[in-house]
């Protein structure tokens, strides 16, 4: 997942301001617009320094791209307080699904609030001193993981994980790791459990990291699992627990996910890392099996991978399935209408001479690379990439004009309203 370092343009009120208003709602502006569900307290801290959270709504506004923390309580005169944006996968997304290389961290405090005099005859009481237990520091937090939640990884050995804080390795076993979905009545009968040793050597810092004793199986679903009894050297309770999700790479996978994002952009944003993860696998299995069925298949060549053409086929035909299943849906009306950069298809509209030049375009893609799998066409040096504008509403077609494959089922332009 791509990174911004300066996600966050300014804050308010300034980094160390002072005499801030009580009634003050802390806001955040960020250079690129938000994914508004990863706008909340787990993402974006607010508290007392050496205090409590405060509980508080979080209202994002899309068109200025400013969260604003509306606090529900009122915040106490003469306090510091600090809100704290974390990152990486912990952190708040952008709409492109890019995090935060860094934590932001900024403090203010509040102005002194007037104080009624006792009646002179009375003695004032002086404060007395919180005790340690009243005393709420910030929360003991994940900040970082690998693999990352809902992320796609090739078979991991080892899993790491890093806290704001340095852990307790005693309280270690609270980490657990199992197939996604799978009871734990039942898990004695299905399955062996999936063993974890501490990896000591490099488990200091924050940074907690262990070894998996039992090696995972390729396409499956596994599920993280840190449990509230997870504790800092400081004695701080691990918040509240947390599960982490990710999949392991299939044997038969021929390209990446950001690969396909990458050539689709934007038209890609409605589909999850895992969906366009089947659709690859499946493409992949498809080439495959197209492929062993010729004479001149030699499984040596498909051991370690696939071949380069075969790769940049699974890439145009997961790329060309996505574009014509959107396309379709929306023809069809069972989807009012979809965004590709600055070209906008609704129900009522015909499908765009871009959008046609696209899907033409991913055609003559995949025939050349089937050709070139097969060795009906060489594909020279530097012809590796279609003629795509910067601009992803638009396309230009290739000066040669292939033939579409035979084993393609193609819609007509004609069924698509164009």
């Amino acid at each position: 997942m791509a990174s911004i370092y300066h996600l966050i343009k300014s804050v308010l009120p300034e980094q160390n301001s002072l005499s801030v208003s009580t009634t003050i709602k802390p806001s955040l502006f960020f250079v690129a617009s938000m994914q508004k569900n990863t706008l909340t307290a787990q993402t974006i801290l607010f508290y007392k320094v050496n205090g409590s959270v405060v509980p508080a709504t979080y209202e994002y506004d899309y068109v200025n791209q400013v969260l604003e923390i509306q606090p529900t309580v009122p915040l106490d005169g003469n306090t510091q307080y600090q809100v704290r944006i974390l990152s990486g996968e912990q952190g708040p997304r952008t709409t492109l699904k890019e995090t935060s290389s860094r934590e932001y961290v900024f403090s203010f405090t509040t102005e002194v609030t007037a104080v009624v005099e006792p009646p002179p005859e009375e003695p004032t009481v002086p404060p007395t001193e919180p005790t340690p237990e009243e005393i709420l520091l910030p929360p003991f937090l994940l900040l970082d993981s690998y693999p990352s939640n809902e992320s796609l990884v090739a078979l991991p050995e080892k899993l790491f994980f890093r806290f704001n804080e340095p852990v307790d390795t005693t309280t270690a076993n609270a980490v657990s790791l199992g197939e996604k979905g799978l009871s734990k009545l039942f898990s004695f009968f299905s399955q062996e459990e999936i063993d974890l040793t501490l990896d000591s050597e490099n488990t200091k810092d924050g940074y907690l990291v262990y070894t998996i004793a039992t090696p995972l199986a390729s396409g499956k679903q596994y599920e993280i699992t840190i449990d509230s009894g997870l504790k800092a050297l400081s004695g701080k309770v691990f918040s509240a627990e947390q599960t982490l999700t990710f999949q392991t790479l299939w044997e038969k996978f021929y390209c990446s996910v950001e690969a396909v994002r990458l050539l689709l952009g934007l038209f890609s944003e409605e589909y999850t890392d895992q969906q366009l993860a089947e659709l690859i696998q499946q493409q992949s299995i498809g080439v495959y099996q197209l492929a062993s069925m010729r004479d001149d298949f030699v499984e040596a060549d498909w051991t370690n991978g696939a071949p380069y053409a075969a790769s940049q086929y699974v890439l145009y035909r997961t790329a060309y399935s996505v574009m014509l299943s959107q396309t379709l849906e929306t023809s069809s009306g069972m989807k009012k209408s979809f965004q590709l950069g600055d070209l906008s298809v609704s129900e009522s509209s015909t499908v765009s001479s871009e959008i046609s030049d696209l899907l033409a375009l991913f055609e003559r893609e995949m025939d050349k690379w089937w050709k070139a799998l097969t060795g009906e066409e060489e594909v020279v040096a530097g012809d590796y990439r279609p003629t795509l504008s910067k601009r992803l509403g638009s396309a230009t077609k290739a000066e040669t004009d292939y033939s579409y494959p035979s084993f393609l089922t193609r819609a007509s332009m004609n069924d698509l309203g164009g």
